[in-house]
């Protein structure tokens, strides 16, 4: 008998945008088999996405450790565990910068799944916010795991919104889109690698960071992304000094529903899909995983991240003098890092194609 499991990973919920679902088509590779470590695993799957020309939201955070922690205790044949992870108990971290939540329910033969129950508890551990997740069930799916984190901050810095105005925004040289920009000149903390400009914006009273990368020659956002790995991840927070910084980024908000079983088989990750896999090692896999989902909602303004809509007071306005200051204009494709800063935690790791 053959028993799926369907893992659901919702973050970054948010209180109100206009919804664009959109899925991963991947653009096949014939690229030559990378080793995948615990580390680098999770941007090998962004790297993946990143073949096409997309939006991207992402959470490595919240991929479930087992693919990872232990794919580097595998043996030969690739056996791998799900046990830990599909124990019904139920997980719950929380602290002033974010919720991070994960539980699992398993089929009632006779009942099925308690599905109002499991829209309460989306509900309930993101934010106040649910989504259309799992209305659509494989008839064979045996068991739900969900796993959530809810980020929601204020600015340090918060821009004021009598300088943000209309301009054009181009996904490529053929391509002009015209959106909201948030412009500032501050001093922000900022960094010029060989091939790109990094800029980060603080929140505020929180270890978490958003760091946003964008080309130095113009709509080479794969030069971006090529420079991403966990070594320069880890070295932004050093590399990055104070400057002043004439900035300009879009106000977006980005709903996407990312399956990953294409995005992790490309990365290597194919063989826990494999159901010859699973007959061979009935004993030690308990079920079988058919998809794996991401679900994402962020939402960026003046004020920060993922904000219901309230009264925040006005930030001054600030100056337009741009004389010895870095220029940083996302006004073309653009990485998203958000990280925590004490933990070293891959929150989110994200590309704005279309804002």
């Amino acid at each position: 008998m053959k028993i799926h499991f369907l893992v659901l990973c919702i973050f970054a919920l948010t209180s109100s945008c206009n919804k664009s679902i959109q899925k991963t088509e991947l653009i096949p590779t014939n690229s030559p088999p990378e080793t995948i470590t615990p580390k680098n695993f999770p941007i090998k799957v962004f790297k993946t996405m990143a073949l096409s020309p997309i939006n991207i939201s992402y959470s490595p955070f919240l991929l479930p450790q087992e693919l990872m922690n232990q794919y580097s205790l595998l043996d030969s044949e690739k056996k791998l565990k799900f046990e830990s992870f599909l124990k019904t108990t139920e997980k719950q971290e929380q602290n002033k910068t974010f919720l991070h939540s994960q539980s699992s329910w398993t089929k009632d033969k006779k009942q099925g799944f308690d599905l109002v129950h499991i829209v309460e508890w989306i509900e309930k551990n993101s934010c106040g916010k649910s989504q259309d997740t799992i209305t659509t069930l494989d008839q064979k799916t045996s068991t739900i795991a969900i796993s959530t984190i809810c980020i929601k901050n204020v600015w340090q810095k918060p821009f004021s919104t009598k300088n943000t105005k209309l301009a054009h925004f181009q996904s490529s040289p053929h391509a002009s889109y015209t959106v909201k920009f948030m412009e500032t000149i501050n001093h922000y903390r900022y960094f010029e690698s060989e091939q790109s400009k990094w800029v980060e914006l603080e929140f505020e009273n929180s270890p978490l960071v958003r760091v946003l990368g964008i080309p130095k020659t113009r709509f080479e956002i794969k030069k971006t992304e090529s420079e991403l790995n966990p070594e320069f991840i880890s070295s932004l927070n050093s590399k990055l000094k104070e400057e002043r910084v004439s900035l300009a980024i879009p106000k977006f908000s980005l709903i996407q529903n990312t399956n990953l079983r294409d995005p992790l088989s490309q990365s290597g990750m194919d063989f826990i899909f494999n159901k010859n896999n699973y007959k061979k090692n009935q004993k030690k896999f308990k079920s079988l995983p058919e998809e794996i989902i991401q679900i994402a909602n962020l939402k960026i303004d003046e004020h920060g991240l993922n904000l219901d809509e309230s009264n925040f007071p006005e930030a001054k306005k600030s100056s337009t003098i741009r004389i010895l200051s870095k220029q940083f204009y996302a006004d073309q494709p653009f990485v998203v890092l958000i990280q925590n800063r004490k933990t070293d935690d891959l929150l989110i790791l994200g590309r704005v194609y279309q804002p």
